[in-house]
């Protein structure tokens, strides 16, 4: 008998917790438990998005979901594109709480080191990043809202805890917007535990290819107690 899990998804930009409802229907029809995560101004959160000021703020939803768990539960977090920040942001602060890590087509850097160049391009497309050579991976600061460019960045040092967790990255094979050299850069350099490559999928694959998906995540799933 498989076992179930209990998966929490993280969109990315221009998106709410509505885009993986696909792979969330899926999931708990198979008897999975599935979470769709709206952070500040996305989905049908109310929060006027010119109010988040910060990453923390905008990612305040996540972090609240992740420390009303019960103590003896743990969810498999799943992050699309840039929601990969938040996902890691989330790993650090609450690493008790996470069990698996799915990038999926997302931003998987190393909290606390610098963006490599040949990411730049990529990055200020997925999140209006200014291009600067002191910028460091992800926590910026949004004084004039998500939607606009970062006033200020800082650099946090990767949790020890968060680093064991097993991270899973989901490649697209023909993503438009994140390249694929790129991709592969950024598991050069923080290699998962786990990877998949979905060959035919765009830079959405809960939209493209969620039969596909459901697959790797279950997949990989099955490597962890739930």
């Amino acid at each position: 008998m498989s076992e179930h899990h209990h998966f929490a998804f993280v969109h990315g930009a221009g998106h709410g917790g509505w885009c993986w409802y696909k792979l969330a229907n899926s999931l708990r029809e198979n008897g999975h438990k599935a979470t769709c995560i709206d952070l500040k101004g996305a989905g049908i959160n109310l929060t006027d998005p010119n109010t988040v000021s910060s990453l923390d703020d905008y990612n305040q939803p996540l972090y609240d979901f992740l420390s009303q768990l019960p103590l003896d539960q743990k969810v498999i977090l799943v992050s699309h594109s840039v929601g990969g920040g938040s996902m890691t942001a989330a790993m650090c602060q609450y690493p008790s709480k996470v069990s698996m890590a799915v990038y999926v087509a997302a931003a998987m850097v190393k909290p606390g080191t610098i963006i490599p160049p040949i990411l730049k391009e990529v990055l200020k497309i997925c999140s209006g990043m200014i291009e600067t050579e002191a910028e460091k991976i992800w926590d910026f600061t949004f004084g004039n809202g998500p939607e606009n460019l970062p006033t200020s960045i800082v650099d946090i040092p990767a949790a020890p805890e968060a680093d064991k967790i097993p991270r899973v990255y989901v490649k697209t094979g023909k993503d438009n917007m994140f390249q694929s050299s790129r991709q592969d850069l950024m598991v050069t350099l923080w290699p998962p535990a786990q990877y998949f490559l979905l060959e035919e999928s765009d830079h959405s694959a809960f939209f493209s290819q969620p039969e596909a998906l459901y697959k790797i995540l279950t997949e990989a799933a099955s490597s962890i107690s739930p």
